[in-house]
């Protein structure tokens, strides 16, 4: 256990010095165009064990002279455990008008691979994987700014 501990740590520090950055900040640039965030992602439970994969963000704001402008977000995210556990998912986010309308959309998808006990007699253990889908999408309008009210579906 120890091992795996000093091995995790050791897995962190090389990811962070590979991908660390120095944010400088122009206070000159008050509003930026578009930019793109990658991240990294590490943990370790004891249900999926340790977890490797990585998120990145991308934004964009089609009107960078417009301060009020909100940007359009897209973003995603994948995990790959040691025990086989596989999660991915993305989620946009897009404006239009004046921020008077939105658009979002969540998708996931994840494979859980598990061990089900039986009860009764001579206990039996059964290898299940689920899979499970998510999908959620609205389209939102402005009732006053930064309220939105609409549809969704839910999947």
């Amino acid at each position: 256990m120890k091992y795996n501990v000093k091995l995790f740590f050791l897995t962190l520090f090389i990811f962070a010095e590979l991908f660390g950055q120095t944010v400088k900040v122009d206070e000159k640039k008050i509003y930026g165009k578009d930019g793109f965030f990658p991240v990294p992602i590490m943990f370790y439970l004891p249900s999926t064990g340790y977890a490797l994969g990585g998120a990145a963000l991308y934004y964009n704001n089609p009107e960078p002279e417009n301060p009020d402008r909100f940007p359009n977000i897209i973003g995603g995210f994948a995990t790959y455990s040691t025990k086989k556990q596989i999660q991915i998912g993305t989620r946009v986010n897009f404006f239009f008008g004046k921020n008077d309308y939105r658009y979002d959309l969540d998708a996931a998808f994840f494979r859980t691979p598990k061990e089900f006990w039986g009860i009764g007699g001579p206990t039996q253990k059964e290898d299940v994987t689920y899979d499970q889908y998510r999908v959620k999408m609205d389209f939102l309008f402005a009732l006053k700014k930064d309220f939105y009210l609409g549809p969704f579906m839910w999947y």
